[in-house]
């Protein structure tokens, strides 16, 4: 397979970036997901790592890199204390959308209305790491691994698929290294630009369906007797590439006048909603998108922020359009390292913080806001931050035990205490 390799956009501090570089090169790489394959796939300033499984349910996984500031997505407007310490950059309470007596939306989720009147997108606010960790490295690490305290690099993605007692054809395809957190582990990974794109080496020029057909064939008498590592690798990636080159030879129109935006992540949900469709066993989808470090400029309304999450909106409300009635068996869920400061800084900014809002969309989502919230006065925060009330590991089980239920949510989230949070039925 083939990897595009995009140039990134300097955004945020100089951490961000050191971070999303190194997670450009742990997308390059190799992955770990015991009885299935997982393939990567780049859009720009959006990633997108697949888990192949059995056909059924589906989780997606999308990941706000960055730092996302749930204080301006979900906005608590019953607190004076937000106004007090924003004074440049609060939401008006005025232009809030779906208001209850806490919490409103930005206005920039206009395009998840829809379903949120439908019940199925719920927001939980006070979520994320049970401690403060502030540094993008090791705060996205911790989100991927799911496991505090352990020294083991294994993400939550590849223990769950480890427990599943599926047999898939795509598995031990090793190419590189490196992969994102939450799908490190002991197997491969194959990487792709896009499934469009998808292709065999050595058969790009000319008649590239002739060569690829050729090429598979060449592999297949080359290393299809032996059990070597390698050869399974090989044959693995020899079997992957021919499904998908199937995939990517059927033309594609989105469902039901579904308008993904033309961007980045619009792509990238398009083409996930693509796979799902296509009934090849995908388990587990992990989008990257971001990055949403604002250390400068937010703006009240029509800012970066504000455009990035308009974008995210859109996205996923295209991609559950396109899926129809397939959507109930998928469930979308969105992380973030950590969230950000009550305070803005001197730049109309926000720096890193530590109590942050998760999304769940689609399918046994119990809609509206879900929080323990903890309240903003100086008594309630933590060093200036929204205090973590919710463990996030807390509503990624409760999706794992709905969607994946042949496996025990105790093995995949070791040491979790689980407490329901209330956002999946």
């Amino acid at each position: 397979m083939t990897m595009n390799n995009e140039a990134l956009v300097p955004v945020g501090c100089a951490e961000g970036e050191r971070f999303r570089a190194s997670r450009r090169g742990v997308l390059l790489g190799t992955s770990a997901l015991m009885g299935g394959l997982v393939t990567t796939a780049t859009f720009g300033g959006a990633f997108r790592e697949i888990a192949y499984g059995a056909t059924g349910d589906t989780i997606v996984l999308l990941n706000m890199g960055g730092g996302v500031d749930g204080l301006s997505w979900v906005v608590p407007h019953a607190e004076s204390a937000y106004y007090g310490a924003r004074p440049n950059i609060a939401v008006p309470k005025s232009a809030l959308l779906a208001p209850d007596a806490t919490f409103g939306l930005n206005p920039a989720m206009a395009p998840l209305m829809g379903m949120w009147a439908a019940g199925k997108v719920g927001m939980l606010h006070a979520a994320g790491l049970p401690t403060p960790n502030r540094s993008h490295f090791d705060a996205g690490e911790a989100v991927g691994d799911a496991d505090p305290g352990s020294s083991e690099r294994r993400g939550w993605v590849n223990r769950m698929i480890g427990l599943t007692a599926l047999e898939s054809a795509f598995e031990g395809v090793g190419l590189a290294s490196g992969t994102p957190a939450s799908m490190s582990g002991p197997s491969a990974v194959m990487s792709m630009s896009s499934i469009d794109s998808a292709s065999v080496p050595g058969a790009t020029q000319g008649d590239a369906s002739l060569k690829a057909d050729r090429r598979r064939a060449q592999l297949a008498m080359m290393f299809g007797g032996e059990t070597d590592q390698l050869s399974r690798a090989i044959n693995a990636s020899v079997l992957a590439s021919t499904t998908l080159q199937g995939v990517a030879t059927t033309a594609y129109t989105p469902a039901n006048g579904a308008d993904y935006p033309a961007t980045d992540l619009g792509r990238a949900m398009r083409d996930t909603a693509r796979l799902i469709k296509a009934g090849i066993g995908v388990r587990v989808v992990a989008v990257d998108y971001g990055s949403f470090d604002h250390h400068v400029d937010v703006g009240a309304m029509g800012g970066s922020l504000a455009s990035q999450l308009n974008e995210l909106a859109r996205g996923v409300a295209a991609f559950f359009t396109d899926l129809g009635q397939q959507g109930d068996r998928v469930t979308l869920v969105t992380t973030s390292e950590f969230g950000r400061r009550l305070e803005q800084n001197g730049s109309a900014g926000i720096d890193h913080g530590w109590g942050n809002v998760m999304m769940a969309v689609g399918g046994n989502v119990v809609g509206g806001y879900h929080a323990s919230w903890p309240g903003l006065s100086q008594d309630a925060l933590e060093d200036g931050d929204v205090k973590v009330t919710t463990d996030f590991r807390q509503l990624l089980a409760d999706i794992v035990q709905r969607r994946v239920p042949d496996v025990s949510v105790a093995d995949v989230f070791p040491g979790l205490t689980r407490n329901p949070t209330g956002v999946i039925s």
